[in-house]
């Protein structure tokens, strides 16, 4: 809190100073016009204030990778107005004006554009992205795998679709809070996440369920590929809090044939067959 009230006094202790700046070195250096254009003086000291606020505005976001250009920007475009304003005062040089209203308005057009391009990707990225694990959400994981099922159409490739659920999930939750199990989902999702090969993406379809999809595999591979992953969530003890945890998971694999399903005929043999793990015992591939 005491970070953020500082930050904004930087903030407001850099554009007043940046006013004062202006304005003295105006004064001192720049003669006066004797009649002055004032709707010109207020209308572009009003812009030079929707540039300031627009600056303050987006202060909670100074974390975020869109801000130092977006903020640069805005403190650019709040410069350029302001000469442009006072220069209804003041009879500026050519150079001066080049720089400090031109250039700078470029300067803040530019900085502006790449800050709300990041902005707009950051924001998109969070949209497909689960916020619990970090994992790609049910969303993007649905785009994935309908332009895999359309490029495995063009190509004449396969691959598989595994789905993978934690068994007994729901004990964890009423034993150790939804707290704990939360933790639980996110170190669960980092275990398998760094374990990936290249040919692999992993999603969080809801819940403590998963999916992991493995590009040019066949499902007899997978299964085989599969046996590994299951012993090593296994035998991985999930220390949450000074509280550790052990945790097994039941896996179900369908492959796509080429022109033989869609998205959902695919999804739903995996699910019948992680069922079928479940249903035989749990902690099994199928």
């Amino acid at each position: 809190m005491a970070k953020a009230v500082n930050h904004k006094r930087n903030i407001v202790l850099i554009t007043t100073y940046t006013w004062f700046t202006l304005i003295g070195i105006s004064y001192y250096f720049f003669p006066q016009f004797e009649d002055i254009n004032y709707y010109n003086l207020i209308l572009e000291f009003i812009i030079s204030c929707v540039a300031l606020y627009l600056l303050y505005s987006i202060q909670p976001f100074k974390k975020m990778t869109f801000y130092e250009p977006l903020a640069l920007g805005y403190y650019l475009l709040f410069v350029s107005y302001f000469v442009d304003s006072i220069d209804q005062i003041f009879i500026h040089s050519i150079g001066y004006t080049v720089v400090m209203e031109k250039i700078t308005l470029i300067a803040s057009f530019v900085f502006i554009y790449f800050g709300t391009k990041e902005w707009m990707l950051n924001y998109q990225k969070m949209a497909l992205t689960d916020d619990l694990t970090q994992l790609p959400n049910r969303k993007l994981i649905r785009q994935i795998m309908n332009d895999l099922i359309q490029s495995c159409k063009d190509k004449s490739t396969v691959f598989s679709l595994v789905i993978i659920d934690i068994d007994f999930f729901k004990k964890i939750n009423d034993i150790h809070g939804h707290y704990l199990g939360d933790k639980v989902l996110g170190e669960f999702a980092h275990l398998i996440n760094s374990s990936l090969k290249e040919n692999e993406i992993m999603g969080r379809w809801g819940g403590e369920e998963f999916v992991l999809i493995k590009k040019n595999t066949v499902k007899k591979t997978a299964l085989i590929e599969l046996e590994e992953l299951r012993k090593k969530i296994e035998q991985h003890p999930f220390i949450i809090e000074n509280q550790t945890i052990h945790l097994t998971a039941s896996f179900g694999v369908s492959e796509y044939k080429c022109n033989q399903q869609d998205f959902k005929s695919l999804f739903t043999e995996a699910d019948k067959a992680m069922y079928n793990a479940k249903n035989s015992g749990r902690n099994r591939i199928r």
